[in-house]
């Protein structure tokens, strides 16, 4: 299974790999559960078996179309301003 879980920043980057429905690509959310159960797709009435990312309690993507956004790194400077401010 893949490292998202909840409170994840992810991206949807990936079309729908029924149809090819792309609308979604570009959403930016925090992930509020991540369960496994039946998805229909909305454009095509596909239904298959997803591990999916859910941004609210209304619906999800399956994980294979997300990328986790990892948090910006703290600047090198940090702690040596925290030495500056110190003396």
């Amino acid at each position: 299974m893949s490292d998202i879980k909840a409170g994840d920043l992810v991206m949807v980057i990936k079309a729908q790999p029924c149809c090819g429905e792309a609308k979604d690509i570009g959403l930016v959310f925090r992930v509020s559960s991540v369960e496994r159960f039946q998805n229909i797709c909305l454009s095509c009435n596909h239904i298959d078996l997803f591990v999916l990312a859910c941004p609210n309690q209304t619906g999800g993507f399956p994980i294979k179309r997300l990328l986790k956004i990892d948090p910006p790194a703290l600047p090198e400077s940090t702690e040596r301003e925290k030495e500056l401010c110190t003396r």
